[in-house]
């Protein structure tokens, strides 16, 4: 059963520090639309000379109408959010589609602000597209960045790295698993995490690659355990979306999609016990006899060969057919994680560390570009190997 999504308001002060903005841009896969954050020291006060110093993390996909409710917030709805001066984003479309807008935006402002400097973990595969982009726009729209290499329009951030604020510090987290790049952000002063996509306020994401995804959920924990509990002075906006009480020793997440989530620790650990139950369950489904092989009157004993589109049809058997095509996709991404070398787990495997295979294949295939590639994946056969096969080999 599809989860009914959570009303949230197109502006939405959250905590004395934080700002929410909507992309506009509601969806299937963008929930409620995409949670961009305006983050400023708490207390401060905008002057028309003095403007407070602010990072917007994210910008949408480029909806017309959310650089204008940007400007709004900027020009005068809430004082403290006097400019934005610093940019941190990742590589989807719905999440820096928004940027050419929103600079041209912040062009036309008067008294007109410093050009802001764009933050992005570096993606040689994805950032050429971005950088072309930017390189477009006419000259002051950002402030460049000179590297080794060069001029560039990102600044190029690494895990660790901070952004200061006056009493405020933002450090990006390397969390890759959604995309190669992605970042999560640790609110220092409130020891809140801004989880981009890795962790959705509602629901669960999507990845590229499930191993890094998990390690990474792990990793986020471990920050959060570092930083200590929460402190966030309250407000209206942020009590309200509550949907349970913080508990003793919890933090805050501010998800991409979604409303806030307020034991994020929990969180983080359910997301990590979904996807080990998930490998569990395929693990177990792969050791019993195949439907493709009782059809076909084929297969080694105590080797069953399991097709993906059997393995959905079983495990997803109580699902809409609709929703077969995106759980393929992750039963891929599951089944590619266990063919990898697994230095944690402790059974019998093959000679490399792997616990199934790609029959026919001497690696794990590549993730389809096209409806015809999807459709000759589904037919592929995968077997396990090790333990499980070889304890249904001797019943």
């Amino acid at each position: 059963m599809t989860e009914r999504l959570k009303p949230l308001g197109e502006v939405t002060r959250l905590s004395d520090s934080v700002i929410r903005v909507l992309g506009g841009n509601p969806g299937k896969f963008t929930l409620q639309g995409t949670n961009t954050y305006l983050i400023s020291p708490p207390r401060a006060t905008a002057t028309p000379t003095t403007p407070v110093q602010t990072v917007l993390v994210d910008t949408g996909e480029g909806v017309e109408s959310y650089a204008l409710l940007l400007q709004a917030v900027l020009d005068g709805k809430d004082a403290r959010a006097g400019s934005s001066q610093r940019w941190i984003s990742d590589i989807h479309h719905d999440h820096v589609g928004g940027l050419p807008s929103v600079l041209e935006m912040l062009s036309r402002r008067a008294p007109a602000p410093s050009p802001p400097k764009l933050h992005k973990f570096p993606d040689q595969a994805s950032d050429g597209l971005l950088f072309e982009q930017l390189k477009k726009l006419p000259a002051k729209r950002f402030q460049p960045h000179n590297g080794l290499d060069g001029p560039s329009p990102i600044r190029p951030l690494k895990d660790g790295d901070t952004i200061e604020l006056d009493d405020v510090t933002l450090q990006a987290v390397h969390s890759p698993g959604h995309t190669a790049d992605h970042i999560c952000i640790l609110h220092h002063g409130e020891r809140a995490l801004l989880t981009g996509d890795h962790v959705l306020g509602q629901g669960t994401t999507v990845f590229e690659d499930l191993a890094s995804y998990l390690s990474s959920l792990r990793t986020c924990e471990k920050v959060l355990e570092g930083a200590g509990p929460t402190q966030v002075d309250e407000v209206e906006g942020g009590l309200a979306e509550r949907s349970e009480e913080r508990k003793e020793g919890e933090n805050r997440l501010y998800p991409a999609h979604g409303p806030i989530i307020e034991n994020g620790k929990a969180t983080l650990r359910e997301y990590v016990r979904h996807r080990m139950e998930r490998e569990t369950q395929i693990i177990e489904l792969l050791a019993k006899p195949s439907p493709d092989e009782e059809e076909e009157g084929s297969g080694e004993q105590g080797h069953s060969q399991w097709s993906i589109k059997s393995l959905v049809s079983d495990l997803y058997k109580s699902y809409p057919e609709h929703l077969y095509p995106a759980a393929a996709r992750g039963l891929f991404l599951h089944l590619g994680k266990l063919a990898q070398p697994d230095k944690e787990y402790e059974g019998v495997t093959s000679a490399d560390g792997a616990r199934v295979e790609c029959v026919g294949h001497q690696v794990v295939p590549r993730m389809p570009q096209s409806d015809g590639e999807w459709l000759q994946l589904m037919e592929s056969r995968w077997r396990l190997l090790g333990d499980k096969a070889k304890q249904k080999g001797s019943l």
